[in-house]
């Protein structure tokens, strides 16, 4: 009897335990599931808490251009094409010969001249009597030059290195290089888009048939197309122009020069008049001029005076007889 009341007690004990057991494990697995949604809720609002603020610092901070490309981007640029132009500013002894040896420096590096203009500007004029009949010009003047070049790109250097050479005193000298391979590869790609939209076009004006509206329209916009893959050919040939010869804008000028020159006083009648004692040694010698052409009359009309004199004697003396007679 008392082994069925401890086997009894025990059975109970051991039956509590498995259900407390039970419990327990239906309570750590209620536990974990609870933590394992909660866990996954909240998973996505940290996730959108660390986009949010990824976008917000993206926002805040600018994205930095990469420091180099990938092999697959090189592979892809085009060529660099460097469009070099050149302005230079300089004091010569002599910008006529200056001129002239710049016209065959740029003849020798296979290039040419396509612009120059040589210029005299007056600084000052002065004009000053020096003497009865003459006035001394003094003019005061500077010598300028400008210049528009075209060189190979590859020359461009020797021959700004050949041309600063000629110079006393160099003023400006900007060099500048802007690359346009991506320009041309632009105008390309527009080229080809235009062509294949013209192509399309001819086909859909070939299979539309003969309606003339919708003929006339499509026509015009083939035409918009071609005049526009015209402008954008003859933008790349000027580019590719400008890349292959080099523009040199050149503005060279010389100290100021003076130069003086005799001129007639043409201004002022009397200053022609000579001095008092000038006129008294022309009126002399214009006095001896007439005594002596008198005496050479007298010289001259001798038989005259002759004849004259033996007329006034014959007179006086027939006068005095006629007097005497009648006395």
């Amino acid at each position: 009897m008392q082994l069925i009341r401890v086997a009894l007690c025990l059975s109970v004990l051991w039956l509590g335990a498995c259900d407390a057991r039970h419990e327990a494990k239906q309570t750590s697995a209620d536990e974990i599931q609870t933590e394992h949604a909660q866990s996954e809720q909240a998973q996505p609002a940290a996730t959108a808490i660390a986009t949010a603020d990824q976008s917000e610092a993206e926002a805040i901070t600018p994205q930095a251009a990469p420091a180099s490309f990938s092999p697959d981007e090189q592979a892809t640029l085009p060529a660099r094409q460097f469009i070099r132009t050149a302005n230079v500013k300089f004091q010569v002894d002599n910008v006529a010969k200056a001129t002239s040896q710049i016209e065959t420096i740029t003849k020798q590096q296979v290039g040419f001249v396509t612009f120059t203009k040589l210029d005299s500007q007056i600084d000052d004029k002065e004009t000053v009597p020096i003497s009865a009949d003459s006035l001394l010009e003094t003019t005061r003047y500077t010598v300028s030059n400008t210049m528009t070049l075209r060189v190979p790109n590859a020359r461009l250097d020797t021959t700004l290195q050949a041309i600063a050479s000629l110079g006393n005193y160099l003023d400006i000298r900007e060099i500048k290089s802007d690359d346009v391979a991506l320009q041309r590869l632009a105008a390309g790609q527009a080229r080809r888009r235009i062509a294949a939209h013209d192509a399309r076009l001819r086909r859909a004006i070939d299979g539309r048939g003969r309606k003339l509206g919708e003929t006339t329209e499509a026509e015009e916009s083939r035409l918009n197309g071609q005049r526009e893959s015209d402008e954008a050919q003859i933008n790349d040939f000027s580019l590719a122009d400008q890349i292959q010869y080099s523009t040199v804008t050149l503005n060279l000028y010389q100290r100021q020069t003076i130069l003086r020159t005799m001129l007639p006083n043409t201004t002022d009648v009397r200053v022609y008049e000579p001095g008092f004692f000038t006129q008294a040694a022309d009126a002399l010698a214009a006095g001896a001029g007439v005594l002596e052409g008198f005496v050479l009359f007298l010289l001259r009309g001798w038989g005259l005076l002759l004849f004259s004199l033996l007329v006034f004697v014959l007179a006086k003396f027939g006068i005095r007889r006629w007097r005497l007679a009648k006395a």
